[in-house]
């Protein structure tokens, strides 16, 4: 599609423009005049000396070259919502002699009036393609310009762009960087977008105030320009291991290329007192809070003293020799000399020894107000020296002398106590009788369990009487509750389960299959955490699971006892002998020492007919049983025969 709508310059205009760049100077254009094009749209014509029918000229508004084509100048002009009421079809652009220097025609507006009952401010626009957009200057009147909203904001955001205090950035560096990337710094982790001090490039050219971005990083646009990087520049930093709330300022002199003048910044935070950890120089001075302030007002020397005295601290050492303790300087260390007797007269601590022994007390005394509080320390090297004593005043009342335990070694008297320490404890806390009785074994309470649950730890120690037919589970324990034990007792007559918490397990003693114990009515058992994910369980219900008691329920099979004693039974088959050998489950460990046997099953009894199964003493041994078989025939006497099974019973040791 053709071109409708376009711009040219003038064969005036070119001319003047090749002059101005051939001798260095510039093109001034001054104003922008509309036309109704004599009720059509011309087309442009580089011939032309005037508009087809001009209805206003006025000054520019502004003229700059486009920022996205550097061969461009954009031309405008506000025309007021007064002016009015003519159609606009071109327009004309004329220098400072009055030469028309570019034409365009645009589509049809109606530019009203406010008299016609509508109006607008309008803002038109040429757009030059010229060849050297340094040749073109703007030459206007500013008392009768009006300005574009776009004009007034890029001129506010240029004028704070050249103010020295900038906007703070969230990080700054402490070592040379490469400006690219997604990186971080001084402990901060950076986004795109992020305000960054750069100031410690290896080559200080490239020091600056930059933004962060994925690829390359750019200068920020409030200081990418030599008229807004000059020397004073401040900038705050926000964030950052060593960098925070600090404050920064470009300490490089004279004028500033950017890219090419080095640029120095200086940390002047130390130059006022920051809000956080001020560090003061000089003799700074503060009013002296009231000797119970407790706030975050500052402490002065004075206010430092008051306290001390109050604390005994802060008062002139004293030696007072024989003196009543109850008139001691408050803040003071006095010391006071005599004997027992004076002790008892002058209001010392009293030793309780002879008379004319020798006693000598350093003391402290210290308070606010009216309760004022003394400590008295024996100093004599008598045998009773380092003896501390203790005594308050409230008003004038002075409370009896109490003597105090030191920490080392100290002697109690009366029936002193101590917080029992938790169960499990195993540290250098004291313990009271109540830790040793619960630690030595003996049960520490019974608990009554009639319905399913958990126990929890703090019942350890406890014997847990069951009833009803329930499931007990135990707690989930860790390493500090190794050694918790409970006693369970099927007090009832239903059947009780015990069994592990979820990701442990219940052994018993001597065993590594995991399992629960089903305890019958008066049956009981013992558990203890052992440590890990492991619970070990004994007693009454574990006899048939220990060593002792080992057992093989098969159809040959053994039951050892504690004795030493073994039961055996196995299945044997008679040979055409009439013999049976059959090696035994378990092998006796010391020996053989006798048996029983009889024919497996005896369906074939008749009353002629019957065997005879014998076990062979002399034949047997610790691993084998042998057994004589006979099959009797009537009248006929034994017969030997082969296949008749037979069950032996055998005990051995």
């Amino acid at each position: 599609m053709a071109v409708t709508y376009y711009a040219l310059l003038t064969t005036i205009g070119a001319g003047k423009l090749a002059n101005a760049t051939a001798l260095g100077t510039t093109l001034k254009i001054t104003q922008l005049a509309v036309g109704d094009g004599g009720g059509n749209v011309p087309t442009p014509d580089a011939s032309r000396t005037q508009l087809v029918n001009e209805v206003r000229r006025a000054p520019l508004n502004r003229l700059s070259v486009d920022p996205a084509n550097s061969a461009q100048i954009i031309a405008e002009q506000v025309i007021p919502e007064d002016v009015g009421g003519w159609w606009i079809r071109e327009m004309g652009l004329y220098d400072e002699a009055g030469a028309l220097i570019a034409y365009a025609n645009c589509a049809p507006s109606y530019k009203p009036q406010l008299a016609e009952g509508s109006g607008r401010t309008q803002t038109v626009r040429i757009v030059l393609i010229v060849s050297n957009a340094a040749s073109v200057e703007l030459k206007i009147d500013p008392s009768v310009v009006l300005a574009t909203r776009e004009y007034v904001d890029n001129s506010i955001v240029t004028a704070l762009n050249r103010l020295d205090y900038k906007q703070s950035v969230r990080a700054a560096t402490t070592a040379s960087i490469t400006l690219s990337g997604l990186q971080t710094l001084d402990g901060v982790a950076l986004v795109a977008g992020d305000r960054v001090l750069v100031k410690n490039q290896t080559n200080a050219v490239d020091n600056g105030l930059y933004v962060v971005a994925a690829g390359a990083w750019k200068r920020a646009t409030d200081a990418d320009e030599n008229s807004e990087v000059t020397p004073g520049l401040t900038v705050v930093v926000e964030s950052g291991t060593s960098q925070a709330d600090s404050i920064w300022q470009l300490v490089t002199d004279g004028a500033i290329v950017l890219g090419t003048t080095a640029l120095a910044f200086q940390n002047i935070t130390n130059g006022l007192a920051k809000l956080a950890s001020p560090a003061f120089s000089g003799t700074p001075t503060a009013p002296t809070p009231a000797i119970t302030s407790s706030d975050t007002s500052i402490a002065t020397t004075a206010f430092t003293s008051n306290v001390l005295r109050s604390l005994g601290l802060g008062g002139n050492c004293k030696a007072n020799g024989v003196a009543n303790m109850n008139g001691a300087n408050l803040g003071g260390i006095e010391s006071y000399n005599g004997t027992e007797s004076d002790a008892v007269a002058n209001n010392w601590p009293v030793l309780g020894v002879a008379a004319a022994t020798a006693v000598h007390y350093n003391v402290v005394t210290f308070g606010l107000g009216n309760r004022i509080t003394q400590i008295a320390v024996q100093a004599y090297l008598g045998g009773n020296e380092n003896r501390i004593f203790s005594r308050s005043k409230h008003d004038s009342t002075w409370s009896a002398w109490s003597e105090q335990a030191p920490l080392l070694s100290p002697k109690l008297a009366g029936n002193p106590t101590a917080p029992t320490p938790p169960q499990f404890d195993k540290d250098t806390s004291l313990s009271t009788t109540e830790f040793v009785q619960r630690a030595l074994g003996n049960f520490s309470n019974q608990s009554s369990v009639n319905t399913t649950r958990a126990l929890t730890l703090d019942m350890a120690g406890q014997i847990i009487n069951c009833g009803n037919t329930i499931t007990v589970t135990l707690p989930t324990a860790s390493t500090d509750a190794v050694g918790a034990t409970f006693q369970i007792n099927n007090a009832g007559s239903g059947v009780v389960t015990v069994q592990a918490p979820v990701a442990q397990s219940l052994y018993g003693v001597g065993s590594a299959v995991a399992r629960m114990f089903v305890l019958g009515a008066g049956d009981t058992v013992t558990v203890a955490y052992v440590g890990g994910n492991a619970w070990y369980g004994w007693g009454g219900i574990q006899l048939g699971a220990s060593a002792g008691f080992a057992a093989l329920q098969q159809s040959n099979g053994y039951q050892k006892l504690p004795s030493g004693l073994i039961f055996q039974w196995v299945t044997g088959i008679s040979d055409s002998n009439g013999n049976a050998v059959v090696t035994l489950p378990v092998q006796f460990p010391t020996g053989f020492l006798g048996g029983v046997a009889s024919e497996y099953s005896p369906t074939g009894w008749t009353a002629n007919r019957a065997t005879v199964w014998s076990v062979d003493q002399v034949a047997s041994s610790k691993s084998q049983v042998a057994a004589r078989v006979r099959d009797i025939l009537g009248t006929a006497g034994p017969v030997l025969n082969a296949g008749i099974a037979g069950r032996l019973f055998v005990w051995g040791y």
